[in-house]
This record gives structure tokens, sequence and C-alpha cells, in this order.
């Protein structure tokens, strides 16, 4: 907390009344300033992909679109942010209701629409490599080479659009009609597929109906690319399974099995 308050003073002049830890991600700690704010302090990165100038750039992108908190404060050397804070929000429920997927499927598609120039490409493959030999994998399964190959060739023919790339439960906020999407450290010029395999496979959602009802509110009239949607999604369970396995040799923390078991049982069931 001692931390927190002096970072906001330094920030603004003023000395916060009270300072509250809230909800943060496993690479930071937020912080709710005098129930206005809310300031958070990256966590000491062992994320080789973070880069705290893309992020600021993603955060300037989405700006005025209503899709986010407002942003008060960035320091594109360390991450470190304060934007205001909206109260009364809730995360998604398990399993979601038919009115929060079709506010994810409409901020997405918003999401997508916006301008992707001096924001750098979310290089997935790249990081694949990188996960899997940080988890001591020197090779990729057989039915892994076919997704993979199958993903690559989407992505070099396909046009990138502004993607989030990390629609975990945390990074939705629900407020009555609206949805908040929130944390863009990992936003990059990526295939429109990823970001809808990552709202179903991060938030573990099977029912077909619910992922059809997604799907056909993201598209509306245009066909909708279910086959490939489907790769997406077995692809994005290998590239977070080898990452979790890796943070877990790295640090030793329980959270990152967790994940990494989770993803394997869903790459398992395909």
């Amino acid at each position: 907390m001692k931390e927190a308050a002096e970072t906001y003073y330094r920030i603004t002049g003023y000395r916060a009344g009270s300072v509250e830890e809230i909800h943060g991600g496993l690479n930071s700690r937020n912080f709710l300033i005098d129930g206005k704010f809310v300031l958070r302090i990256k966590k000491a990165t062992i994320d080789s992909g973070y880069d705290p100038a893309s992020e600021l750039v993603a955060e300037k992108a989405v700006a005025g679109t209503g899709l986010a908190p407002v942003l008060l404060h960035f320091d594109k050397k360390n991450g470190l942010k304060m934007t205001s804070f909206i109260s009364g929000t809730h995360f998604i429920a398990a399993p979601p209701s038919a009115a929060e997927i079709r506010l994810v499927a409409r901020a997405v598609k918003k999401l997508h629409g916006l301008p992707i120039e001096g924001l750098p490409p979310f290089d997935a493959f790249k990081r694949l490599d990188s996960y899997a030999t940080a988890a001591g994998y020197q090779r990729y399964s057989p039915s892994g080479e076919k997704i993979f190959a199958h993903v690559r060739r989407l992505m070099e023919t396909e046009q990138s659009v502004f993607g989030h790339n990390d629609l975990v439960r945390g990074n939705l906020l629900f407020k009555d009609d609206k949805l908040y999407i929130i944390d863009y450290e990992y936003a990059g010029g990526n295939h429109p597929l990823f970001d809808l395999a990552s709202f179903i496979t991060e938030n573990d959602i099977d029912d077909p109906i619910l992922i059809d009802a997604f799907l056909a509110e993201y598209y509306g009239e245009d066909p909708i690319p279910r086959a490939d949607f489907t790769i997406f999604c077995r692809f994005l369970d290998y590239l977070w399974f080898y990452w979790a396995q890796g943070m877990y040799k790295k640090t030793g923390q329980s959270i990152y099995k967790t994940i990494a078991h989770i993803k394997q049982k869903r790459i398992s069931r395909h």
C-alpha cells in the first residue's frame, strides 16, 4: 500500500486519502485510490514479449471509443498506469449469458475496426517457439504441427486487425448493458480469429449454442469461417499451454501449473 500511495503522490502531487488493493493480473498489482482511480504497478516481468511503449500505442488507439476506462497516466518505460475507476462492474458469468456474449462480440468487432498504424504485430509463432523452448519442448507433436501450419497460412494470407490478444475473464468488465475491455499488454496486429478464439478458449466456453451465438453476432451477414475458427481455438490452447508450462518452470508458482493442466485437458479433448 505504501508503494502505491507514494507512486500516486509522485504522479499527481496529491496525497491519497485511501488505498485499496483490488483484482490484478498475473503480471501486475492494481490499487484503488480514493475510490476514483486505478493505479497499476507492473511486477518484475519475465515475459520478454511485453513492451510498455507498444501498450501505450494501443491505449491511445482505444481512447475515446468507450471500450476502456479513461487513461490518466502511462509511463512507457515501465508500464506504470493510472485510469479512471468504473464502479459497479462485474466479471463474465460462468456460463456467460446471451447478453454478455452479444456485448463481447460487438466490442471485439469495434476493437478490430480500430487503426493499427504504429501498433507492432503480435508475433504468435515467435511466442510459440519461445514459450515451448522455455517449457523444455524440443519439438511439436504431429497434430500440433498440422494446426500450426494451417494457422500460419491464414496469418500470412489474410489482413491483420487491431488485436487485444488476451480476452481472459479479468480483462472483461461488464456494467449494465456495456462492456469495458482492459489491459492491452498483449495488443498488436493479428488475425481477427485470434481474439475470437481467445475469448472462447480463455473463458472455457464449450456450449455450441453460445459459441454459435457469439460468432453470429460478430459476423452478422458475412459467412462464418467455422473450420478456421476451430483450428484457431486449438492453436491457442497449445500456445498458452507452452506459456504456462514455461512460466511454471521459471517461477514454480502453482497458478501456472493449473493453467497448463486446463490447457492440456482442452488439447486432449480434440
